[in-house]
C-alpha cells in the first residue's frame, strides 16, 4: 500500500511515523510520532508506546520528556507513562523535574530502574541522603540483605590494598613518557 495519500490525509504524518518505526528508522520515527503528539488531539496508547521507543532508541530524552509530560496529565496514561517520564527527564539532564515527577508519581511505578534513575537525579540536585534511602532500598530488595557500609579497619585494608595499585600504575604511565594533556583523553 502506498503511504503517501495524494489527497494529503489527516493521519499521513502518523502513517509516516509508524512506518518509520517499523523499517528502523528510529530518529524520524520519534520526530514525526513526536510532532504528531505534540500538534494532534488523535492519539492511542499503540502510537505513544511506538514513539517512546523510538525515542528511547535514538536517545531523543528531551523530545520524549516534552512529548510525555502533555500524556502524564491524562489519567488513562499517567501510570502507564510515569516510568519513561521520569527516565527521560534523567538522561536528558533535567534533574529537578525527574525529582519532582518521581514525587508526584513513585506510588505507581513498579520498575526499580526508575526509582534507580530518580535517586541519581536526587543527587545531582543535592539531595544526596533521599536519594542514598532510594538506593539502600533497592539493594536489599535486590540481594535480599540489609546493605552494611563497610567497617573502619576493611575501608583502612581496601584503602592499603589499592593505594600501592595506584602508585605502580602511575609509576608504569611516568616511566613510558606517557603524557597525557587535556582533550585528548578519550580520542
Amino acid at each position: 500500500g502506498r503511504m503517501d495519500d495524494p489527497q494529503g490525509s489527516l493521519f499521513a504524518q502518523l502513517m509516516r511515523g509508524m512506518h518509520d518505526y517499523k523499517s528502523g528508522h528510529m530518529r524520524a520515527a520519534a520526530e514525526t510520532l513526536g510532532s504528531w503528539l505534540l500538534e494532534k488531539e488523535y492519539h492511542t496508547s499503540h502510537v505513544v508506546d511506538r514513539f517512546i521507543a523510538a525515542a528511547s532508541k535514538a536517545e531523543m530524552h528531551r523530545l520524549c520528556y516534552e512529548v510525555l509530560c502533555k500524556f502524564v496529565r491524562i489519567p488513562a496514561f499517567k501510570e502507564r507513562i510515569a516510568g519513561d517520564l521520569i527516565r527521560s527527564a534523567h538522561h536528558a539532564g533535567l534533574h529537578r523535574e525527574a525529582v519532582q515527577h518521581y514525587r508526584d508519581y513513585a506510588t505507581a511505578l513498579p520498575d526499580m530502574n526508575v526509582h534507580q534513575k530518580a535517586a541519581l537525579s536526587m543527587i545531582q540536585v543535592g539531595l544526596e541522603r533521599e536519594g542514598e534511602k532510594i538506593l539502600l532500598r533497592l539493594f536489599e530488595r535486590i540481594t535480599g540483605k540489609r546493605y552494611a557500609p563497610p567497617s573502619d579497619a576493611e575501608f583502612d585494608a581496601l584503602r592499603k590494598r589499592y593505594s600501592g595499585i595506584e602508585k605502580s600504575v602511575a609509576e608504569k604511565i611516568i616511566g613510558e613518557g606517557v603524557k597525557i594533556r587535556v582533550g585528548q583523553v578519550g580520542n
